[in-house]
């Protein structure tokens, strides 16, 4: 049984059905006339420490919902709560006097904290240019956003 996805209340009940049960099999194996096999109980010590690892990374999402990289994923159609890629390089855009090569602009949304992959976000851009949405293509991987002054192309 998958131990990581436990969004719902059926799979919380499932979850905890399942630690539960493993103290419920030992003890079946150990009325039994033969001693509880070494492997058996490591495979059940194996289990209980990932269980428990899945209950601190619960406990870390709970405490900061919402954090990059916090153990639970996001609901379909639940609002994002962090930024996404076009927003990172907006947010770069918008104080720069005119274009910027996509090296600049990742440059500066890592030196603030916001790294990016280059090949995700020349495609996420090349789409919204093709909207006409937010952004412009003024040179080769040089990108400005619509209302920016500069040169185009």
């Amino acid at each position: 049984m998958a131990i990581c996805s436990c969004s719902s209340q059926v799979g919380i009940f499932r979850f905890l059905h399942f630690i539960i049960e493993i103290p419920t099999f030992l003890d079946f194996f150990g009325r039994m006339s033969d001693p509880i096999p070494d492997s058996l109980l490591s495979l059940a010590e194996l289990l209980l420490e990932a269980q428990i690892k899945a209950i601190r990374k619960m406990r870390q999402s709970v405490a900061a919902p919402g954090v990059a990289g916090s153990a639970t994923p996001r609901r379909r159609g639940a609002p994002r709560t962090g930024k996404s890629q076009l927003d990172i390089v907006y947010n770069v855009l918008k104080p720069a006097k005119g274009p910027l090569h996509i090296s600049e602009i990742i440059a500066r949304a890592t030196a603030a904290g916001f790294p990016l992959d280059r090949d995700s976000v020349v495609s996420a851009l090349t789409k919204r240019i093709q909207h006409s949405d937010r952004f412009r293509r003024t040179a080769p991987n040089t990108f400005a956003l619509l209302v920016q002054k500069g040169p185009t192309s």
